[in-house]
């Protein structure tokens, strides 16, 4: 294939962005960089996921040809509708791997479920600790206090964390009958892959597709910069180059090791803990900054969710586990939803902060220059 110019993979990855518009990119032929067949395939592939989209919209919930039909309490026609959609999300993310890898490609192949599944393996004849922790790593909460060993071990406490978040979701929202089998489910699991880590000496898994915290963030800002340097004038960036240097930046910013630990108002395990760590506010220029952050948001939102949400409290277990264990090696410590609230409100603070001061430093301006003409 020829050598393709960084307009054009901008291009094609921006016909799934723009929703139909990549229908309008099929009639442009007056724009190369437009018009280049590795665009128009992807335009085509991306144009047609984009009409599944909203057939898959009419029909399920428009049409009504699903209501009053219901499955574990769930109506019919919003299940079809949400696996479908996460489906077609699923290859539209699929479809834009492939043109900022600058592969060609077209509807068969965006649709082709042949991929095999990739393995986790661990052959390394696990010690006894190493088996507990693989079978900790199954519990959901209890998962969150446990080191990251092995892959096996992340894979298993992510998969823990969402399954039992879902079920938690289920019985707030009143579908206790789909939490009930799902919990059913995940139990069978856990003690048929318990008794596989027991029994054998080299552990083989089948790797889920579960995206971590870190890559979700890492996601978001790559598609700000990505789709802001599509609308601009600004050098082009790869995209692996943008998810790398995310990645990187977040491992250096949320990863930094406690290297001393000097003494506070209150043990740092309650900073997590919601209205006792306001105790540890006075503790905010410590090495401990960043979980007392954390914890002050936590403490707001236990308080909103006590007042107006009760029913949600259960939720806030995973803020909390996820960090006391982080606080226990690191100074730093990214939670998902958490820090990312703190951090809007300092860049709102920073934004507020800086318009006051211009406007002070105008102010005085304007002053001197009035105390000058009436000088005169």
């Amino acid at each position: 294939m020829e050598t393709l110019n960084k307009k054009i993979i901008s291009n094609a990855v921006s016909t799934y962005l723009l929703i139909f518009v990549s229908g309008l990119f099929l009639f442009n032929k007056s724009d190369k960089n437009i018009a280049h067949p590795f665009v128009r395939n992807h335009a085509k592939s991306a144009f047609f996921i984009h009409t599944l989209f909203l057939i898959n919209y009419i029909v399920s919930i428009v049409s009504g040809i699903f209501d009053g039909v219901t499955l574990l309490s769930l109506p019919l026609g919003r299940i079809i509708f949400t696996l479908l959609s996460l489906l077609l999300l699923i290859k539209l993310i699929y479809g834009m791997y492939l043109a900022h890898n600058w592969k060609d490609t077209d509807i068969k192949n965006i649709f082709s479920f042949q991929k095999k599944w990739e393995i986790l393996e661990f052959k390394n004849n696990a010690s006894e600790e190493e088996k507990k922790d693989m079978i900790l790593s199954l519990l959901p909460f209890v998962s969150l206090f446990l080191e990251s060993r092995n892959d096996i071990i992340s894979q298993q406490r992510n998969i823990a964390q969402v399954i039992s978040c879902i079920i938690l979701l289920g019985y707030v929202w009143g579908n206790e009958n789909f939490s009930s089998i799902l919990l059913l489910g995940y139990i069978v699991f856990g003690v048929f892959q318990s008794i596989q880590i027991i029994s054998q000496k080299d552990i083989s898994i089948p790797k889920f597709p579960i995206i971590s915290s870190r890559n979700i963030r890492c996601f978001f800002i790559s598609l700000f910069h990505y789709t802001k340097q599509s609308i601009s004038n600004a050098s082009f960036v790869p995209w692996n180059t943008l998810m790398h240097s995310s990645q990187k930046n977040h491992d250096t910013t949320w990863n930094t090791v406690l290297t001393k630990k000097s003494n506070t108002s209150i043990n740092p395990d309650m900073y997590y803990i919601p209205m006792i760590n306001l105790i540890g506010l006075k503790d905010i220029n410590s090495e401990y900054a960043y979980h007392i952050k954390n914890g002050f948001i936590i403490t707001l939102l236990f308080i909103d969710i006590i007042i107006l949400y009760p029913e949600y409290f259960l939720f806030l277990l995973y803020p909390i586990c996820a960090g006391i264990n982080q606080m226990k090696k690191n100074s730093s410590a990214y939670i998902f939803g958490i820090t990312d609230i703190w951090l809007c409100f300092e860049y709102a603070y920073s934004k507020i902060k800086k318009v006051w001061n211009n406007y002070h430093t105008l102010s005085k301006k304007e002053e001197h220059t009035t105390f000058g003409w009436d000088k005169k």
